[in-house]
């Protein structure tokens, strides 16, 4: 993993835009990118019917569920992690964890893309970063 051990700004001023205000377009811009990668990354763990990452997905929404206000939600993906880390017997954990995607041929690579039976296709976040940027320019 790459880690920049020092600000990679030219100078200060750099960092919070010309006037020492705060750069409103670049914190939209990582807020998309953001966005767009956890939804990537999301969507192949649902494909992948990867229960570790899956919950560490849960674990993370969290914070944004608390932050927005969503509090049944939150409510509901506690009463999950918590289950899962212990709080329900181990055959039930199992289940919680590990069958939260739909397997139809019950295979070991069953929820697998297959993009006959995808429906619609969405197009790379490359694609759709373009997009939204050709409507904000």
């Amino acid at each position: 993993m790459f880690v920049v051990a020092a600000p990679w700004f030219c100078s200060s001023s750099c960092s919070t835009g010309g006037g020492g205000e705060e750069d409103f377009l670049l914190n939209y811009t990582k807020a998309v990118l953001w966005e767009g990668l956890n939804h990537l990354a999301r969507r192949d763990a649902i494909q992948e019917g990867d229960g570790e990452a899956l919950t560490d997905f849960w674990r993370t929404d969290m914070v944004l569920l608390w932050s927005r206000k969503h509090l049944q939600l939150f409510n509901s993906s506690h009463q999950l992690i918590t289950g899962i880390e212990g709080f329900y017997p181990e055959r039930i954990r199992q289940d919680m964890k590990w069958n939260r995607v739909l397997n139809l041929p019950g295979t070991s690579e069953g929820t697998v893309r297959n993009p006959k039976k995808m429906g619609r296709s969405v197009g790379s976040l490359s694609e759709e970063l373009d997009r939204q940027r050709d409507k904000i320019l």
